[in-house]
């Protein structure tokens, strides 16, 4: 299973759309936390999202409160869908995983504070701010 995490809720299906890629693909990842810094709109002007060896995702603000600005008050659906169909390395960020065509949601989890939940998931270890 991988997760497509969106501000969008009670998806059953993701349809693939074209983003700064050019092409129309669903999106997806297989670290749901790192999902989660795709949960409220954001660009490249805001973080820098990487990864250590440990496949720990870390984001760096590219301004002061930059994470606080993004994050605090919004939502998003954590979608659980399968794996197949899904390719990594047609994009240049290798975490990111894509597909052609449509998926079918398996499960939705609903995020209501995503600010809270990301400094929670900094506090267990499993994100680095």
């Amino acid at each position: 299973m991988v997760y497509h995490v969106s501000p969008k809720t009670g998806l059953k299906t993701i349809q693939p759309h074209i983003s700064t890629h050019k092409k129309a693909y669903v999106y997806a990842i297989d670290n749901i936390v790192t999902g989660m810094l795709f949960g409220a709109k954001q660009d490249d002007f805001d973080f820098i999202i990487s990864t250590d060896e440990n496949d720990t995702p870390i984001i760096c603000e590219c301004y002061p409160d930059a994470f606080k600005k993004v994050y605090q008050g919004k939502s998003c659906s954590v979608y659980v869908v399968d794996d197949n169909g899904f390719q990594r390395g047609l994009t240049s960020w290798t975490p990111e995983l894509v597909s052609e065509k449509e998926v079918e949601v398996k499960r939705e989890i609903a995020i209501d504070d995503l600010y809270s939940r990301l400094l929670t998931e900094e506090q267990n270890g499993t994100l680095k701010i």
